[in-house]
């Protein structure tokens, strides 16, 4: 014995979901490009050259400074410097061969030398030439090196949130796109269930 055919009236149906939840997956990649902007905006700054210039001939190295800098490029090319340590070893710097510039504080700083590898950190004495004569340590300042692991973790961590939020978009659309196919087929169903 057949059971009796279902009464469309009587049956209840899905609803589809509404198209405008297509935006709404949208939504989340929109509102992540905010924090991305500004986590690239903070990793661009941990790769930017940090000068502290020089106020006399005393030069307090930490381990992250790397450069010597010059107000003037002409002074960068003609300057030859050397640090002296507090034991009176002398150790000359690196004429610098690549021209490098940085702005800071609406003024261009221009690359003298570059530190070696060996020097440590501590108190140096600074003395730079140029055309025979002393310059004033004032025209000088040291740079730091730049922090490339804190750069890689905050420039991944502005492509990953983008990134985690598309994959979210993305699951709501399956979510979206497999609810709508469930309930036109039980519609489908019920119309075809109407015509017997």
């Amino acid at each position: 014995m057949s059971e009796p055919a279902p009464d469309p009236a009587t049956t209840p149906t899905r609803r589809r979901p509404s198209r405008a939840w297509y935006i709404a997956a949208f939504v989340p990649f929109l509102l992540s490009l905010i924090p991305a902007y500004f986590l690239g905006e903070a990793a661009a700054d941990k790769v930017a050259v940090e000068l502290t210039q020089l106020t006399s001939r005393t030069v307090n190295l930490e381990s992250s400074d790397r450069s010597i800098y010059a107000t003037s490029q002409q002074l960068s090319e003609q300057a030859r410097c050397t640090l002296r340590s507090v034991t009176g070893a002398s150790i000359p710097l690196d004429t610098s061969v690549s021209h490098l510039s940085t702005e800071q504080d609406g003024r261009t700083w221009y690359r003298v030398a570059r530190l070696p590898d060996t020097v440590d950190t501590g108190t140096y004495l600074l003395r730079c030439s140029a055309g025979g004569g002393a310059v004033d340590p004032t025209s000088f300042a040291v740079s730091s090196a730049p922090r490339w692991g804190q750069f890689a973790l905050l420039l991944i961590a502005a492509f990953g949130v983008p990134v985690a939020a598309a994959v979210l978009g993305l699951l709501i659309v399956v979510a979206i796109v497999v609810l709508r196919r469930r309930a036109e087929r039980e519609e489908r169903s019920l119309s075809a269930i109407q015509l017997e």
